[in-house]
């Protein structure tokens, strides 16, 4: 005879597949898409693939685009951030809401040429931590 609960079990089991599989993953590498969106970090549609760069051991890449002020609508980790060398000239902003932008890793590596701004908005932080410079 089958326990009652074994259906219940199996249901709730395809239920959470299923609903994994509609939402895509919010954290991995990506680069900065050449036409995004907007210019929110913390929109998925702006990167490729379309996931937002949010976790330690991720890289926020950053290549030409026609956007070119970032600004983050909530706290971000990243490993690093990695300017290419045909990189637009990039303003990324922290929001004034007491969040902050860690880099936890390798650091900000700056292959363009052109300088980078990274604006630390008031009750926000700029975070480098571990080896990161």
């Amino acid at each position: 005879m089958r326990s009652p609960s074994k259906p219940i079990l199996r249901l709730f089991l395809l239920s959470t597949i299923f609903l994994l599989q509609l939402h895509p993953a919010s954290a991995g590498s990506a680069t900065w898409n050449l036409n995004p969106t907007t210019g929110n970090w913390n929109t998925a549609a702006n990167w490729t693939p379309a996931t937002i760069p949010n976790g330690p051991a991720n890289v926020a890449t950053f290549d030409v685009s026609n956007t070119t002020n970032v600004s983050l609508t909530g706290s971000v980790v990243v490993d690093q951030i990695v300017f290419d060398s045909s990189a637009s000239a990039f303003t990324i902003t922290t929001p004034a809401s007491n969040r902050s932008l860690t880099i936890s890793g390798t650091g900000i590596v700056n292959n363009s040429g052109i300088a980078q701004n990274l604006v630390v908005a008031e009750a926000s932080t700029l975070i480098f931590s571990n080896n990161a410079t």
